[in-house]
């Protein structure tokens, strides 16, 4: 989500929460602590003192995976997916886009430490370790493999589409 720039808090995006962080001068929403330095969340941690432990007010930010290994069907992976997304995944491997070296491609299905080679800006050529064990790697190349075919394929809008106005509402 953060990547995305989407917030996923739930109770942070109630309107009375973001009416009151709205109408708060900037140096409340951002604090710099001698013992922490800046601060974000500083009205939060506040409110929280005393409820919570200081060792998880003031601990540093964790992010969260998404079980990747387990939507591709990958072994050892709990709750899989099943077969849709590991079909998708071999075709990927299997048929790789032609900026792919297919014989690196091949050899991470084989399951081989390989690197996997893309045709980079510049006319370099960008280099990045990988293992079939690696789920985002794995990831990576099916999404590519999916975004790649659809804009092979991709027609444009129907020549029928009516033109977009844009205007303001009365």
């Amino acid at each position: 989500s953060m990547a995305h720039s989407l917030e996923v808090r739930s109770p942070l995006l109630d309107h009375r929460i973001i009416e009151l962080a709205l109408n708060l001068p900037a140096s409340e929403l951002l604090r710099f602590s001698p013992r922490h330095g800046p601060q974000t969340k500083a009205i939060l941690k506040q409110a929280m003192r005393g409820i919570l432990p200081d060792s998880i007010i003031h601990r540093r930010k964790r992010g969260f995976s998404s079980p990747v290994g387990a939507w591709l069907g990958l072994p050892g992976s709990t709750h899989s997916a099943g077969a849709p997304l590991r079909d998708l995944l071999h075709d990927a491997l299997s048929n790789p886009a032609p900026c792919f070296d297919a014989s690196a491609v091949r050899a991470i299905l084989a399951g081989a430490k390989r690197s996997v080679h893309t045709s980079g800006g510049a006319g370099g050529v960008v280099r990045a370790g990988t293992h079939a064990a690696d789920p985002l790697h794995l990831w990576s190349l099916l999404t590519f493999h999916l975004w790649h075919d659809w804009i092979r394929t991709y027609e444009g809008p129907p020549s029928h589409a009516a033109p977009v106005t844009i205007g303001r509402a009365p």
